[in-house]
């Protein structure tokens, strides 16, 4: 078993607080208040996609549940100090205790001179409303006196959030984010920058002290109270750390600017599993915007990190694959997943309108057959040609997979407490007739071993336990047809061969000795060639970059039983996908991630993913919730197989809009885990 010893990492938290409104009822009712400036009264400020970036919040919002009444935009012009003091009020007299409430900023941010002394950094990060002013003389104290009002400072939206929290009250739930940047020094590539004004301090006052900005007024007002236990929880997502500027990326046209929080935000809600939590839509929102704007870091903040999501009241998207084009005649369009998502040829999908959450409640437009297969991609032939000519506007539903594999041959255990009779093995056969998968004429690969309740298969090849199923005479088929489809899947990675020109990484297992990496050490246990481990080592990677192209790592560690768990990435320890790559040329030692050697003993296989892109969705997929599992490998005492890798991105668990485009070199690292010699 692996367990994680010790991760180092930084964790910039900015406020975050979630708001929804409620009208008088059992059940709480969500509001959203969306306030958005695109153009600014005083020239200066560049213009945003603050319209576009409300517009698709209020989409994400329908879509979990958000009532057209409850949902109150506030633009432009309408969004001035003034207006945006004047909604909150509204706000909050309409909201009831319990109630849901989501506040969303869009709009340019600014740093100005704090008026209290308990600030650090001696600055205010603010949001600019529509009326403040561009150009003001710093060094004119009465002009600058007069200017600084005119910003939403910090200390004025801690207050707002803590009065909504107060009516929310402890059963409610609050949810905020800041779409805009605290100003810097210079701008990014070529989108449009959420700040950039320079900062309202008098020349003489400026110091080194005040580029790097605190958020302890943003935070301090909306916790500081007497009666915490009375306020909701809340959480604040912002979309950078507060010395930083807040960079546009590009909707998935590509061709028109949208917030990068924003867009991040969105597809975090296209992406939700059953009980996510803030911190998980976190990640989710890291992992993306790593992807638009990896300058930036998001950050997060409040006391409902924890908390699921809306207080669990959200709809759950069914996962789907995004068509990456639509080939000529429109028959056939290449989808954004191929077999490392058991696409297989052979697999059956069927195509819906972008946006759908649930493909049984609505009509499909076309289906299809997997006809092309490779590991990254594959092409669906359709019955029947889409109507549409922008990829994006269909999504890709699994009906059917097929996963390539020859049929799995069965034996019957033949120890005396486990074997089955002569009538019971001809009664499993007849179950298992039909069904191409299954077959028992030649050497098994996996032995059947009766049990009371369930039954188990393993290895043949080294006795070790696959799973196990309910052996009730109603239950059997269904049970046995899991388990096999699992082992096919666990079969189809564990053979995943792929070669892209420009990514090749090496991957190196070090031993630790006293928390320090010795990659001396590795001589001493290699074993005709293969790296020999005792239970209770502890080992780190090594990484050299060989290619010409940045690589992003993947690890999946598949155990000798079949356990499957992912070594990289992992954001339950803040590792995400889009944080674990190697330049080209150069090599990391992951000495801050260390890993314990445990049972199974026997070989052990790391398959490594190394793409151009990171794979946001691949920890998702080897997070398994089943407990009937047999040993775990895994940092948090869960069990992770393949079959439940797949169940969960197929089956309504898993974040569905991921981007699947990257390509990618695979390679394997074997060793063996015996036992500790005395």
């Amino acid at each position: 078993m692996l367990i994680f010893q010790k991760w180092v990492f930084v964790f910039w938290a900015v406020l975050s607080g979630s708001f929804i409104c409620t009208a008088q009822s059992s059940q709480p009712v969500k509001h959203a208040l969306l306030i958005g400036i695109s153009k600014y009264q005083s020239d200066g400020y560049a213009e945003l996609s603050s319209d576009r970036d409300i517009a698709l919040m209020t989409e994400t919002l329908k879509k979990q549940g958000f009532a057209d009444k409850n949902i109150h935009p506030l633009l432009n012009k309408d969004a001035t100090l003034a207006g945006i003091k004047n909604a909150f009020a509204k706000l909050i007299a309409a909201v009831n205790p319990g109630d849901i409430v989501v506040v969303h900023f869009s709009c340019h941010g600014r740093q100005v001179m704090a008026q209290s002394f308990t600030k650090l950094s001696g600055i205010d990060e603010c949001a600019v409303p529509y009326d403040a002013p561009f150009s003001v003389d710093v060094d004119d104290e009465k002009e600058l006196a007069k200017a600084i009002p005119m910003f939403l400072r910090g200390y004025e939206l801690g207050n707002l959030l803590k009065n909504t929290r107060a009516r929310l009250g402890a059963k409610g739930d609050l949810a905020v984010f800041l779409d805009f940047c605290y100003s810097g020094s210079a701008s990014r590539g070529e989108t449009t920058v959420r700040g950039g004004a320079p900062a309202l301090v008098p020349s003489k006052k400026f110091t080194n002290t005040m580029r790097r900005a605190d958020s302890t007024q943003w935070l301090s007002e909306i916790q500081n109270t007497s009666d915490a236990k009375a306020l909701s929880p809340f959480v604040v997502i912002s979309a950078t750390k507060p010395d930083e500027q807040d960079a546009q990326a590009y909707d998935t046209t590509l061709k028109a600017q949208i917030g990068s929080l924003t867009d991040a935000v969105a597809r975090a809600f296209s992406q939700l599993s059953p009980n996510t939590t803030y911190r998980e839509f976190f990640a989710s929102i890291q992992n993306r915007m790593y992807t638009t704007v990896p300058d930036q870091h998001p950050m997060i903040e409040g006391d409902g990190q924890n908390r699921q999501l809306l207080g669990g009241d959200f709809v759950v998207q069914k996962p789907y694959i995004e068509i990456e084009s639509i080939l000529p005649g429109k028959k056939t369009v290449r989808l954004k997943a191929g077999t490392l998502m058991g696409l297989g040829i052979g697999s059956k999908l069927a195509i819906y309108p972008a946006g759908t959450n649930d493909p049984s409640k609505q009509k499909e437009l076309t289906r299809g057959v997997i006809t092309k297969a490779q590991s990254f991609y594959s092409e669906l032939t359709l019955d029947a040609p889409v109507t549409f000519d922008n990829p994006v506007n269909g999504w890709a539903f699994i009906r059917e997979q097929s996963f390539g594999n020859e049929a799995v041959v069965l034996g019957f255990n033949t120890q005396n407490n486990s074997s089955y009779s002569e009538n019971e093995k001809q009664w499993v056969k007849q179950q298992m007739a039909g069904w191409n998968k299954i077959s028992f004429a030649s050497k098994p690969e996996l032995l059947l071993a009766k049990g009371v309740g369930s039954d188990t298969l393993y290895f043949a090849s080294n006795g070790m336990g696959f799973g196990s199923f309910a052996n009730a005479d109603d239950q059997y088929a269904e049970g046995l047809k899991k388990i096999v489809t699992q082992y096919l899947q666990y079969k189809l990675l564990k053979q995943l061969k792929a070669k892209e020109e420009g990514i090749a990484v090496e991957v190196k297992l070090v031993p630790v000795f006293n928390g320090k990496a010795d990659t001396s050490y590795i001589r001493k246990r290699m074993v005709n060639g293969t790296l020999a481990l005792q239970e209770g080592d502890t080992i780190c990677l090594q990484i050299s970059n060989k290619g010409t192209k940045r690589a992003f790592i993947h690890i999946l560690d598949l155990q000798p039983d079949g356990v499957i768990n992912a070594i990289l990435p992992n954001s339950k320890k803040n590792i995400g996908a889009g944080n674990q790559y190697v330049d080209p040329g150069t090599q990391r030692l992951f000495n801050d991630y260390q890993v314990k050697i445990n049972p199974p003993y026997g070989t052990e296989l790391f398959k490594v993913i190394a793409t151009d892109e990171p794979l946001e969705y691949l920890e998702t997929l080897v997070t398994n919730k089943d407990k009937n599992v047999l040993s775990s490998r895994g940092s948090d005492g869960k069990l992770n197989t393949l079959f439940e890798l797949l169940k969960n991105s197929y089956g309504g668990n898993s974040r569905g809009d991921v981007d699947y485009t990257a390509s990618g070199t695979t390679s394997d690292i074997l060793f063996r885990i015996t036992k500790r010699k005395l």
